[in-house]
C-alpha cells in the first residue's frame, strides 16, 4: 500500500492483522485502484507528509462497508456510494469498523498544478450548491470502477484525462462556493428547519439523521446555524416541547397519560420530558394540564 497512500499507522484495536487486496490499473500514469480491507484503523501523521504518499491526491468511493474519516477534526462518515477526496501531505485517520471494499484513484500532484487542493473534500461534506458536481463525480467512479478491468490502454489514456477534467471541475465549483456561502447557509437553515418540522416527534431523529438528510457534515449544519438564538438540537427539543404542551391541552387527549403523550412526541424518558417540560414552561406537565384545561 505504502508506494500509493504513504505510510500508515494502523490500530486494529483488536490485536487483528490488517488484511488488505489491492487490484491496481494504471490509467494513464494515474493508479486506479480497487481494494479490500478488514476492520482496521490507520492514521497518517504529519512527519510522513513528505513521503510518497505525499505525491498524489487521493479520490476514492466506498463501495461496501462504512468509514469515518477524521482530518483536521472534522469527521466525515462515508457509506455505499459515498465517496472522498484527500490532500495526503495533510494528516487523517480512516477507520473502517467492518471488511470494507473501496475504488479510487491516486492522481499524482504534479497533475493538479495550478489548483488548489482542499484537505478534504466529499460527497458529504461539501456545500450543497455542488450537488450537481457531486452526482457527476459519483456516477462517474462508479461506472469507471464496473468497467476498469476491461478498458483497453490507449482509452485509459483518455480517461486519465477524463477524470482529470472531472477533479479540476469538482474544485472549481468548490473555490466559488465561498461567494455563495451565506445564501448557501441561509437556504441550508431554511431546509433544516422544514425538515425538522417534518420529523422532530420521531424519538430516533437525531442531528445527524438531520445532516444526513440534507446531505451536509454535522460541521457544516452547525454553521448555517451560527448567531441564532436555537442549535440544531435544541430546535429538535423545543418542537417536540411545543407539540407535547399542546397536545397535553388537546381536549381529545384528555383521558391520555403523560407519559404516552410524551412518547408520541419524541421523549422516550418521563424524567426527561418532566424536567424539560418545568425547565421551558415554568411548572410540571401534570401541573400544567390541570391548570390550564381547567380556564374558561
Amino acid at each position: 500500500m505504502s508506494p500509493y497512500f504513504g505510510r500508515l499507522h494502523r490500530d486494529t484495536g483488536g490485536g487483528d492483522s490488517l488484511d488488505a487486496h489491492l487490484d491496481v490499473y494504471d490509467m494513464g500514469g494515474i493508479a486506479a485502484i480497487r481494494m479490500e480491507i478488514s476492520r482496521s484503523r490507520v492514521t497518517r501523521l504529519a512527519r510522513d507528509a513528505i513521503d510518497k504518499g505525499g505525491d498524489y491526491f487521493k479520490l476514492s468511493m466506498q463501495l461496501r462497508g462504512c468509514a469515518d474519516v477524521t482530518v483536521d477534526g472534522e469527521t466525515v462518515r462515508l457509506d455505499a456510494g459515498d465517496w472522498i477526496a484527500l490532500d495526503q501531505r495533510r494528516p487523517y485517520t480512516w477507520e473502517s469498523p467492518a471488511d470494507s471494499k473501496l475504488f479510487g484513484l491516486q492522481i499524482p500532484r504534479a497533475r493538479l498544478t495550478g489548483m488548489k487542493l482542499p484537505a478534504m473534500l466529499s460527497s458529504q461534506s461539501t456545500e450543497p450548491e455542488t450537488g450537481g458536481m457531486k452526482s457527476v463525480l459519483s456516477g462517474y467512479l462508479r461506472t469507471l470502477e464496473a468497467q476498469i478491468g476491461r478498458i483497453a490502454e490507449q482509452a485509459a489514456i483518455l480517461l486519465a484525462d477524463t477524470s482529470l477534467g472531472l477533479v479540476a471541475a469538482m474544485l472549481e465549483d468548490e473555490r466559488r462556493v465561498p461567494a455563495r456561502a451565506e445564501d448557501s447557509l441561509a437556504g441550508l437553515r431554511l431546509r433544516a428547519e422544514k425538515f425538522v418540522r417534518a420529523r422532530a416527534c420521531d424519538p430516533e431523529f437525531t442531528v445527524d439523521e438531520l445532516a444526513k438528510a440534507l446531505h451536509c457534515s454535522r460541521r457544516y449544519l452547525y454553521k448555517a446555524f451560527s448567531g441564532e438564538m436555537l442549535s440544531p438540537e435544541k430546535m429538535i427539543w423545543q418542537l417536540r416541547l411545543e407539540r407535547s404542551c399542546q397536545a397535553l391541552l388537546a381536549p381529545k387527549n384528555a383521558a391520555r397519560s403523560i407519559g404516552s403523550i410524551a412518547f408520541d412526541h419524541g421523549f422516550n424518558s418521563d424524567a426527561h420530558f418532566i424536567r424539560a417540560f418545568k425547565a421551558r414552561y415554568g411548572m410540571p406537565p401534570a401541573r400544567y394540564r390541570q391548570h390550564f384545561s381547567a380556564q374558561p
